[in-house]
């Protein structure tokens, strides 16, 4: 059995969301795999974050507040920064599944791969969904997996860290083009990160859905069968918007706890000491 451990370097990016940043700092602190770095990098916060960062400031090892270019350009600075094995970015308001979880991931193990994914649950507030991981074959499609839901070599980050071409999308253009490098990835089955869905890409899907076809064109086979799938998308995401312009929020809540009737998940749980 293998019983090295090697370290995780945590990365939390955040703009003025001091509350977020609490519940993201409150789950790195009580996680029991002790070794890991917490890496903390703020936009230029104005709202109180700062103080709230100052607060956690015995469980952080690097901690920068400067304006940057963009969400993708702060995780590009906490890569810079990462000394661990592993990297994996958990945004302001995310959190881990449960305290042992990263334990329950190496415990006995030694990954043979570039990349480590696993399942999440979205947090809607009123209620939460179990995100299965898509197939890794299945990526000409769009995202199998959030990002939070990702641990990646930090050795193959550091040289290239993610595209500022991409605002949005970035993340799927860092995984396909690690894909077409033929990287390895494997999926462990179980949940990794609780997720707050009022993230970038769940604001924007227009500018989400331009910025994942342009990714798919660059890597993927744009066969017809391809360019149909994301015309169909196009129209989903549309039509998604016009919803969520026209219907109260219980609404829009309701037809998405429908829709994911089957993989729902009990609410009322502290998100912190969240087991499943």
């Amino acid at each position: 059995m293998n019983d090295i451990k090697p370290v995780i370097s945590i990365v939390t990016v955040v703009l003025n969301n001091a509350a977020g940043f609490r519940i993201t700092a409150d789950s790195v602190a009580g996680l029991d795999y002790p070794f890991t770095e917490f890496i903390v990098i703020d936009g230029g916060s104005i709202d109180g974050t700062l103080r709230v960062i100052e607060e956690y400031a015995s469980h952080i090892k690097i901690r920068v507040s400067e304006p940057d270019r963009g969400i993708y350009d702060a995780m590009n600075k906490g890569i810079r920064f990462a000394t661990g094995e592993w990297i994996i970015f958990m945004n302001a308001g995310d959190v881990f599944a449960n305290p042992g979880i990263l334990t329950m991931l190496f415990k006995g193990r030694t990954w043979n791969a570039d990349v480590i994914y696993a399942d999440s649950v979205a947090d809607y507030t009123r209620f939460r969904v179990l995100q299965k991981a898509g197939s890794i074959d299945d990526l000409w499609k769009g995202m199998p997996f959030c990002h939070q839901a990702m641990l990646t070599r930090t050795t193959i980050l550091k040289p290239h860290g993610f595209s500022l071409a991409y605002p949005i999308a970035a993340d799927f253009d860092l995984v396909y083009r690690m894909h077409s490098a033929q990287r390895s990835f494997h999926h462990f089955p179980e949940p990794l990160c609780i997720i707050d869905v009022k993230g970038l890409s769940s604001q924007h899907y227009l500018q989400s859905w331009k910025e994942r076809y342009t990714i798919y064109k660059t890597y993927g086979d744009n066969s017809a069968k391809g360019r149909l799938f994301y015309v169909r998308l196009w129209i989903l995401f549309a039509f998604t918007r016009l919803l969520y312009n026209v219907l109260p929020q219980k609404q829009t809540d309701w037809i998405v706890k429908f829709r994911n009737r089957n993989n729902n998940v009990e609410t009322g749980i502290n998100i912190v000491n969240n087991e499943f």
